[in-house]
């Protein structure tokens, strides 16, 4: 058996092993964010401040640089928004 076959794709697994669904909710935010033209895909702080401007998730960092699951709500009421429409599907 692959670690995969169990899951749909990659994301769920990371989701089921941190125990939430915050990844997948990025994931799903980073592809609407790529799908604006003139977004770059690659532009991780325009990601992040689109991210904190649009849903009101602020991304937090470990010292080493890696994303950290643990994230800062900036906006309730933008936040509620970005849970209706990245959660489940």
């Amino acid at each position: 058996m692959s670690k995969d076959e169990y899951y749909a794709n990659t994301s769920s697994r990371i989701d089921t092993i941190t125990g939430n669904d915050t990844w997948i909710k990025i994931v799903r935010a980073k592809e609407e964010f790529n799908a604006i033209p003139e977004h770059n895909s690659f532009d991780i702080d325009g990601f992040d401040s689109w991210l904190t401007n649009t849903y009101g998730v602020k991304l937090n960092y470990t010292p080493d640089g890696m994303m950290s699951l643990d994230n800062t709500i900036s906006d309730e009421k933008k936040y509620l928004m970005f849970l209706l429409k990245f959660g489940e599907k």
